[in-house]
């Protein structure tokens, strides 16, 4: 019990810690979120114009788009170059749309390289790349689908980047979101049973902290009550003794002295019938009558024998008035031993009554404060598991999605950027790439010689 008690006495510490911690984390929490409560409110009209906005660029440049390739398309033409070559304003003015030194070349098998291209691209069955599909139907220059191709290999780079952070956001936060959901659920499940325990121990009609206190205060009650009673009954029963006594001693005292004075007279009459009492007194007459037999008065000697019967039982009733007396004082001894015996007896109860509902209400104090803690510690406990529920619902559309098809766009990005890959690698190799590319160095030193342009070119 020892080692248990101190364990719950840690865990106790722990919870109070980190119930401490919570009710930090939860005030921040609050003034996180009313910070972005308010800048929710502030984003919402925005985002609303924004994506008007962004609806709105987006048309413009898809439209823009579609007239520079279209303009493109119009200014690379074989009669755009048969224009430009004869107008002053396109050979030799501002704009300079013809090159000092022209080495372009229509090579044969170059719109064949644009439909393979092309068709490369559309096999990838990707709404994004039909964006450099445009490019080259539109027949615009390399360099400008290359570069459009860099840049959506790079978009298809990043886009999976991100993809890979998101999914291992959500695996991490669903592994330590779901393990501490299984936490809170055990806690929770804990606390329950702790509180039933403490309620039982609190509350049972038989065994409960309360009804112990009940019945101990009762029992103490009672406890005085007999003491009260028997306090009475023992006075009662003494003073009644004393008087008994009172009676004894004074009827012993009569007694005494009236068996001194008969006792004085019969004794005075026997030596004054030794001295011849008879003689002086009057003897019988003739003619009396004869008195009846036994009955013959045969002078004071009868008066002697019954005196001495007299005092026979007198002395006997004193005898036994000094015994009565002799049992009251045995009787009131006993009594007031075992008076004292009870009293003790009852005492030595009431303090262990007194005693036991102290430690009965220390202890229901105790229970009902562990109690409290308890349930404010399962409120805590559910309130952030139903937090943690929340926010995995919160996370789980999303998360889902892309736990679910993050293989798929993986794949599918792999796909895109093989078959861009795959069309750089048509455009470049293709001989209208590499005249494309000596063209435009060649343009860039127009005012060399051929061995200067080789080595610039080098």
């Amino acid at each position: 019990m020892k080692d248990s008690y101190q364990e719950k006495q840690k865990a106790l510490g722990g919870n109070d810690g980190g119930l401490g911690s919570k009710r930090k984390q939860l005030s921040e929490s609050e003034k996180q979120l009313a910070s972005d409560e308010d800048f929710l409110s502030k984003l919402v009209p925005m985002c609303k114009d924004k994506a008007e906005a962004y609806g709105n660029r987006k048309m413009l440049r898809a439209s823009e788009e579609a007239a520079i390739a279209e303009a493109i398309s119009i200014l690379n033409s074989d009669d755009a170059f048969a224009s430009f070559g004869k107008t002053s304003a396109t050979s030799t003015g501002g704009s300079k749309f013809i090159q000092l030194r022209s080495v372009r070349k229509h090579v044969a098998g170059t719109r064949s390289v644009r439909s393979m291209a092309q068709n490369v691209l559309l096999g990838a069955h990707s709404a994004r790349l039909s964006k450099v599909v445009a490019l080259l139907q539109a027949e615009n220059p390399f360099d400008e689908v290359l570069g459009a191709i860099k840049k959506m290999i790079t978009l298809i780079g990043e886009e999976g980047e991100a993809d890979q952070t998101k999914l291992d956001f959500c695996n991490s936060e669903r592994t330590d979101n779901d393990a501490a959901l299984k936490k809170r659920n055990k806690e929770i499940l804990a606390l329950d049973a702790k509180i039933d325990g403490l309620d039982n121990d609190i509350n049972n009609v038989e065994t409960g902290l309360k009804k112990q206190i009940a019945d101990t205060e009762t029992s103490l009650s009672e406890n005085i009550a007999s003491q009260t009673t028997e306090t009475k009954e023992r006075t009662e029963d003494n003073l009644a003794y004393q008087q008994d006594v009172k009676n004894l001693v004074k009827a012993q005292s009569i007694l005494a002295k009236a068996i001194k004075a008969l006792k004085t007279y019969y004794d005075d009459m026997e030596e004054k019938m030794e001295g011849g009492l008879n003689a002086f007194v009057q003897t019988k007459k003739k003619d009396d009558p004869t008195p009846p037999k036994g009955l013959a008065d045969d002078g004071y000697s009868g008066q002697s024998g019954q005196g001495n019967a007299v005092l026979k039982m007198l002395n006997f009733i004193l005898d036994e008035t000094n015994k009565e007396e002799m049992k009251a004082h045995a009787d009131e001894e006993k009594s007031q031993a075992d008076y004292e015996d009870s009293m003790a007896d009852l005492t030595k109860k009431q303090r262990q009554a007194e005693k036991s509902i102290v430690d009965l209400q220390e202890d229901l104090a105790e229970k009902e404060a562990s109690l409290l803690k308890a349930n404010e510690d399962l409120n805590d406990t559910t309130d952030d598991r139903d937090s943690i529920e929340d926010y995995l619902a919160k996370i789980k559309p999303g998360c889902d999605f892309i736990t679910s098809n993050f293989d798929q766009r993986e794949k599918n990005r792999a796909t895109e950027k093989a078959a861009l890959e795959k069309a750089v690698k048509l455009i470049k190799g293709t001989p209208a790439y590499k005249t494309a590319v000596n063209s435009a160095t060649v343009e860039s030193y127009g005012d060399c010689k051929k061995p200067c342009v080789k080595d610039r070119m080098t």
